[in-house]
């Protein structure tokens, strides 16, 4: 899964989503209160994610918000009610 995140010391944080987003390569403390949503969520695959990104240092992630059940392996007539076989 390919990401829009450049982490990078050398350049400025920057905001260019849903093109590119420059963030700093860790977070700092105040990442802790100060993320925030960037964009929709977005399906890739499996997966259900968005990027989270600190209005005060820069700092960006992508947040996997849930997987998507694999329909091959859903459970049909019984089963342990998830949609998966153990």
């Amino acid at each position: 899964m390919a990401t829009i995140v450049e982490y990078t010391d050398a350049r400025a944080p920057q905001n260019a989503y849903p093109a590119r987003i420059v963030s700093p390569s860790h977070s700092g403390p105040c990442c802790f209160t100060q993320m925030e949503d960037v964009g929709p969520v977005t399906r890739d695959g499996r997966w259900e994610y968005r990027y989270r990104r600190c209005r005060r240092c820069g700092f960006a992630v992508r947040v996997i918000v849930r997987g998507v059940p694999d329909p091959a392996l859903a459970v049909s007539g019984g089963g342990n009610g998830n949609g998966y076989h153990r």
